[in-house]
């Protein structure tokens, strides 16, 4: 399963003698592809204003599209001495394959993950269920934000607020 991972770091200077005492942010970034379902009118409209998908089908009054999204999630604290970083990218790549790749890539939401059983699978709702699951998976305090490219210009941002 093929991941792309950007790390973004805030501005610092290597010989300034406090650098360890920043705070800083690094980021991972994953795509992954799930199905949506919505009623046939609600898409009729949408349709017309959105490019939403590479493949549509009709089903039992639904139209569902596959949705590649994009998420970023943001760690935040202070940088290790040790090691240089606030965290390892590595176990940030581990934990988000655990909370996202593995759940939810390649799923139709509404059937296939239990949370959204009872829960409509807007992009928000997505963000809200990625932040509580990487929130026990992460040490405390150090996630700072699940962002979600639904589209080029559809973006959520959730900060477990």
């Amino acid at each position: 399963m093929a991941m792309d991972t950007t790390i973004k770091v805030s501005h610092w200077s290597r010989s300034h003698p406090n650098h360890a005492r920043r705070t800083n942010r690094t980021n991972s970034v994953v795509s992954y592809c799930l199905i949506h379902s919505w009623p046939i009118g609600y898409i009729a409209v949408l349709f017309h204003n959105f490019k939403l998908g590479l493949t549509q089908c009709l089903s039992k009054a639904l139209l569902c599209f596959y949705f590649i999204f994009v998420v970023e999630v943001t760690v935040r604290g202070k940088i290790d001495r040790h090691t240089g970083m606030v965290m390892n990218i590595t176990d940030l790549k581990q934990h988000i394959e655990e909370v996202i790749m593995i759940p939810l890539d390649h799923k139709n939401l509404d059937k296939d993950v239990p949370y959204f059983a009872n829960v409509v699978s807007t992009t928000e709702n997505v963000a809200v269920y990625i932040w509580d699951n990487m929130v026990k998976q992460l040490p405390a305090n150090l996630l700072y934000e699940v962002k979600i490219h639904e589209t080029d210009k559809n973006i959520v941002v959730y900060r477990g607020e």
